[in-house]
């Protein structure tokens, strides 16, 4: 015989079993493979959600903008609530083995966490020949924030006629009740990417102009390497640990040329570089980049260069 409180709990948990169902069979198509809750300001646990993009994938741009941490393009037209490969920012490799850069974009309503980009290799027949995977340099992605990523893979290019994209990640911090992820979501990592860039000069790759001294002391002979030399600032109240400057390199038309990290140059000029610096609030530090690299440094000539700045203590 059954209880009237033994009823209740059965009831309750039949009741929750099938707004469960209900809610999954609500699911869109083509959305997220980990479905993620959406309820006003509520907790989403780290678990791994993994987001498609199939076909083209194209953002319309309004110029450049800059944010605490980023100076980039600031994308237009997105609603998709997810986290995409902007497959017309990615540049494949032409000969040797199938690699690629690109743009990832947090589409979703909240900071997503050490996302991973999987490239699925099809051939002409559309049969996966093989997968490769690269983690994107950057642990936290804000919302409406892109992030570049470099892919390898030990296929020959030849091989390769069309590519399905896989980006994983764990979402955590909070999701706002919004109808667009385009809307601005505070984030508590705001205070961990405070930082503002200046860009002093760039030099072209093959200039024969020779420097000298600080920041760049050319050996004697060229072609001298292309080169930038700028600035960070931590206009933030706390102090950066391990500020660290990531860089990209877009074409004309957005395709990623190049990914690198930038070096810090420490205030005491008889120190070595670094690849990070502590920043005290209002605090400075100049950081350089060069590259030699006769099949990479002169398409960079001309590249618009995207930054971000991030404590790599998070």
């Amino acid at each position: 015989m059954t209880t009237p409180t033994r009823a209740i709990v059965l009831g309750a948990a039949v009741l929750f079993l099938a707004i469960a169902a209900s809610e999954l069979r609500a699911q869109p198509p083509g959305g997220s493979r980990a479905p993620v809750t959406t309820q006003s300001t509520l907790a989403i646990p780290s678990a791994i959600h993994e987001d498609v993009t199939t076909g083209t994938l194209s953002r319309t741009t309004d110029g450049f903008t800059a944010r605490p941490g980023y100076v980039g393009p600031d994308f237009l037209g997105t609603a998709s609530g997810r986290a995409v490969v902007l497959t017309d920012s990615v540049r494949t490799t032409a000969s040797s083995n199938w690699a690629a850069a690109g743009l990832i974009r947090n589409e979703t309503l909240g900071i997503i966490r050490n996302p991973q980009v999987t490239a699925h290799l099809f051939d002409g027949g559309h049969h996966e020949l093989a997968t490769a995977h690269a983690s994107v340099p950057l642990v936290a992605i804000r919302t409406g924030e892109p992030a570049p990523f470099d892919i390898q893979s030990d296929l020959a290019s030849s091989l390769v006629a069309s590519v399905e994209w896989t980006v994983s990640y764990g979402a955590t911090g909070r999701i706002a009740a919004q109808s667009s992820p385009t809307a601005e979501v505070a984030s508590s990592d705001d205070a961990q990417r405070a930082i503002q860039f200046s860009v002093f000069w760039k030099r072209p790759y093959g200039h024969a102009d020779r420097m000298y001294g600080y920041p760049q002391n050319d050996f004697a002979r060229g072609p001298y390497p292309y080169v930038v030399f700028g600035e960070i600032h931590n206009s933030g109240t706390q102090t950066l640990l391990a500020g660290r400057v990531l860089a990209a390199w877009l074409d004309a038309k957005g395709g990623v040329l190049n990914v690198d990290w930038l070096t810090i140059l420490p205030s005491d000029q008889d120190a070595k570089p670094q690849s990070s610096a502590t920043l005290q609030p209002d605090g400075y530090a100049d950081f350089i980049y060069r590259n030699s690299d006769a099949s990479i440094a002169p398409r960079l000539n001309d590249a618009r260069i995207v930054l971000w700045g991030v404590d790599n203590v998070q």
